[in-house]
């Protein structure tokens, strides 16, 4: 009772946006010109692991015809996917137009489609995003690493950010690093009464 294996499943159940490759509507908004001409290769990667490439073309200017390869992991098999994605543009209050993607499954709109087994929205793919299931000094570390990898890790400030701009990034990096520190004292002290 209590042992290896014993209790509820594995934690995570859930696929997250950050690990599911996508298509953004800006993507094909600033390729429309080429997508009407000829098709686009897009390709994820996980490092230096290719984990799949898409085809992707214009077909009657408001149908995407995108063509994939994918595979679950690094040493996964791959599977080709075929699927038309119906588009829809909405005119821009100063002009021009925006380019939204039509959920296949749901046939709502949406800025982003996601390519897993199949191309869908979000909502229909029941992804969500990581930081749901962060606790407050996971968060506040996230929040502090963003900060460092635009100002840099070594104090320097980066060429063509304005001093201001860098001094008030690394003031607030600091104050997240203190309220990380006060939690983690707040989190040990609990743990010692126990």
């Amino acid at each position: 009772m209590g042992g290896i294996g014993s209790g509820r499943g594995c934690w995570r159940s859930k696929n997250f946006v950050e690990e599911t490759r996508f298509i953004t509507s800006k993507w094909v908004k600033a390729h429309l010109q080429l997508l009407q001409k000829q098709p686009l290769q897009v390709n994820w990667h996980q490092g230096k692991e290719s984990l799949g490439s898409a085809s992707v073309s214009l077909v009657n200017h408001n149908q995407l015809f995108v063509q994939y390869k994918y595979r679950r992991s690094c040493e996964g098999d791959w599977s080709t996917v075929t699927e038309f994605i119906p588009l829809q543009f909405s005119a821009c209050r100063y002009g021009g137009s925006r380019v939204w993607f039509i959920c296949p499954k749901c046939g709502r709109r949406a800025a982003i489609i996601y390519v897993d087994t199949v191309v869908a929205c979000r909502s229909c793919l029941g992804l969500h995003y990581q930081s749901e299931y962060e606790d407050d000094i996971s968060r506040l570390q996230s929040k502090t690493r963003k900060i460092f990898d635009r100002i840099g890790h070594d104090y320097v400030r980066p060429k063509g950010m304005h001093h201001k701009t860098y001094e008030c990034l690394l003031s607030k990096a600091n104050e997240l690093q203190i309220s990380q520190d006060k939690l983690i004292e707040a989190k040990f002290r609990k743990l010692v009464q126990l």
